[in-house]
């Protein structure tokens, strides 16, 4: 980390998010340094990652999964609007407070579009369960290269398991070559225009994906539970600390 102008990507890329405004982006205060220790200040989510709800809930209410595609859609929506992509789109990485909004964090490798990259050329960055075909395969990623990671996640929601399972090298190939299996095989009751949506942000070709994220929310039927709905009150649940299926 201590290589020649780490130091200073990492400070330039705080700067980046914290020019980021948004509701369901986790802010950045402040960037700063002590004694030598880079370090930028975030605002604090009190809740739990996705990632932790899905294991314990696993599959969710299909208005729950929408809900959460509009927030974390709307963050995306903004960030490439400001040329920011954040590449590395997956459950850990999407928060989910106790009033049940979906923050995202974590934009330490997002790239900036409109600068040259400093990544490697070849470099994978991301993770594979959620990476596009083009991050598999070290090409440039963009905007539709999020939209795949997302696609991913809201797959991942409702049978309760990502497209592709296995080993690294196993789950990087099938990203590539394979298409997903049909959600409704393993979740009947998954809405069939919920499952093309997702199927065609999964695409291999990023120009066979929806035009941008937009238009995927629109074709997800992506919109916020409100707030009288029953299923507000149980994400909020799924949030807590405290929960467990049991309880």
């Amino acid at each position: 980390l201590m290589d020649e102008g780490m130091a200073e990507r990492f400070k330039r890329e705080a700067i980046t998010i914290a020019h980021l405004n948004h509701p369901n982006i986790v802010s950045v205060h402040s960037v700063r340094q002590a004694e030598g220790l880079h370090f930028f200040v975030m605002r604090y989510i009190r809740g739990r990652s996705l990632e932790q709800v899905i294991q314990q809930a696993g599959r969710l209410p299909i208005p729950i999964v929408r809900s959460i595609l509009a927030q974390v859609g709307s963050a995306l929506t903004y960030a490439h609007r400001s040329g920011v992509v954040h590449r590395d789109i997956k459950p850990a990485n999407i928060l989910i407070d106790e009033d049940g909004n979906a923050v995202v964090t974590d934009f330490g490798i997002a790239k900036v579009a409109d600068q040259p990259s400093e990544t490697h050329p070849g470099a994978l960055v991301g993770t594979p369960a959620y990476m596009s075909p083009e991050q598999c395969s070290g090409d440039e990623v963009s905007g539709s290269s999020d939209q795949y990671s997302l696609g991913a996640v809201a797959y991942e929601m409702i049978p309760g398991s990502s497209p592709f399972t296995g080993s690294t090298l196993t789950v990087m190939q099938a990203h590539v070559e394979q298409p997903p299996q049909p959600i409704r095989d393993s979740c009947g009751e998954c809405p069939p225009d919920l499952e093309r949506a997702i199927l065609r942000m999964l695409e291999k070709d990023p120009a066979a994906r929806w035009p941008s994220i937009s238009h995927a929310k629109a074709a997800l039927g992506a919109t916020p539970l409100s707030e009288d709905d029953p299923l507000l009150a149980q994400l909020c649940r799924f949030a807590s600390p405290d929960w467990s299926p049991s309880s």
